[in-house]
């Protein structure tokens, strides 16, 4: 079982307040597999910023965004998905970016 693709999904109210209480917005994380599998979870932080991470196109060697880390990984090697999706979010600036929960972190 391969991961063909990661999805990220941002789910907003239409007004959005200066309040932090978790409910005016939210990002989801699909992670569809070569077998028909699709695993979902939940992004942690600032939504904009997170799906930047993920959607993020290879700018070099090492520059990469969180898909493009994470397709044709196995989802069930956990910790060596964990560790390339780390690294990858480290290049970027953040290893909060990287999908929890979502079968792959």
């Amino acid at each position: 079982m391969r991961i063909t693709d990661i999805e990220a999904l941002h789910l907003r109210i239409p007004d959005v307040g200066e309040i932090c209480d978790g409910t005016q917005d939210a990002l989801l994380v699909r992670v569809h597999t070569d077998v028909g599998l699709v695993g979902l979870g939940q992004g942690e932080g600032a939504p904009h910023a997170i799906m930047a991470a993920i959607d993020a196109p290879i700018s070099n060697s090492i520059g990469r965004g969180l898909r493009e880390a994470a397709v044709g990984e196995d989802p069930r090697e956990v910790e060596r998905v964990t560790c390339k999706l780390l690294a990858a979010g480290a290049y970027v600036g953040t290893q909060a970016g990287a999908p929890n929960s979502a079968g792959v972190a």
